[in-house]
This record gives structure tokens, sequence and C-alpha cells, in this order.
């Protein structure tokens, strides 16, 4: 593991609607990723919506995909996605991605951005 990248949780939760579009049941599925999450910078504020606070959002840094079963099922985060990050006094942390932030060299995505915002204190 790159040392300024943490193994976070990565819970992706889908809903099963009936007929009228009414949600019948949410399952969820989990898998352990390697990120990197830091605070949103000065330069990054505009980032957030209008008369939000800058507290409790955060920028984090994926690889493009994810293989993790080594079958080429591989995993892309995605918005919407739940990030479960455990702490060093043991609290786990969500964080809920609300945005990409594409980034690329002449062309080629090297790495994926997000904007993730706090879901518990």
């Amino acid at each position: 593991m790159d040392l300024n990248k943490e193994n976070v949780r990565l819970i992706r939760e889908t809903k099963t609607v009936d007929g009228f579009g009414a949600g019948t049941a949410v399952t969820e599925t989990e898998d352990t990723i390697e990120v990197h999450i830091y605070d949103i910078m000065t330069k990054d504020r505009d980032l957030i919506p209008p008369g939000e606070s800058s507290i409790g959002w955060a920028k984090m840094i994926t690889d493009e995909e994810y293989d993790l079963t080594n079958l080429g099922d591989n995993i892309i985060v995605e918005v919407g996605d739940i990030i479960q990050r455990s702490t060093t006094v043991g609290v786990n942390e969500q964080f809920r991605v609300e945005q990409r932030i594409d980034r690329a060299i002449q062309g080629n995505v090297v790495f994926r951005e997000f904007l993730i915002r706090r879901l518990n204190a």
C-alpha cells in the first residue's frame, strides 16, 4: 500500500423498486479499497454548494478502478457511494461521494478525484 493511502470501506447501496417507482428494498455491497482523503483547500471552496460551510467536506483521490478479485470485475467509485473510514480512536466516519472532479494529463485519466461530504460527526 502507498504510504499516503489508507484502506476504507466502499459501500454501495442498490434500491429495488416496484412498478410504481416506490422503493421496496435496499441492499448494500461492501469492498475495501485504498484512497487518499484530505481537507478542502481555499482554492477548492468554489466546489462546495453556495451557502454551505466547508466543514464536513473533503476531497478523495482514488485509482481509476480496482480489480479486487483478479477476475476482471473492476470496481469503480461512483457518485452516491458511501466511504467508511476508521479513525485512530476507533470511530467510523462515513462520507458520501458527491461529485467527481476529472484530472487528466494529455487526455489520459491518471487518477480520479471526488468531493465527499461527511454523513456523521
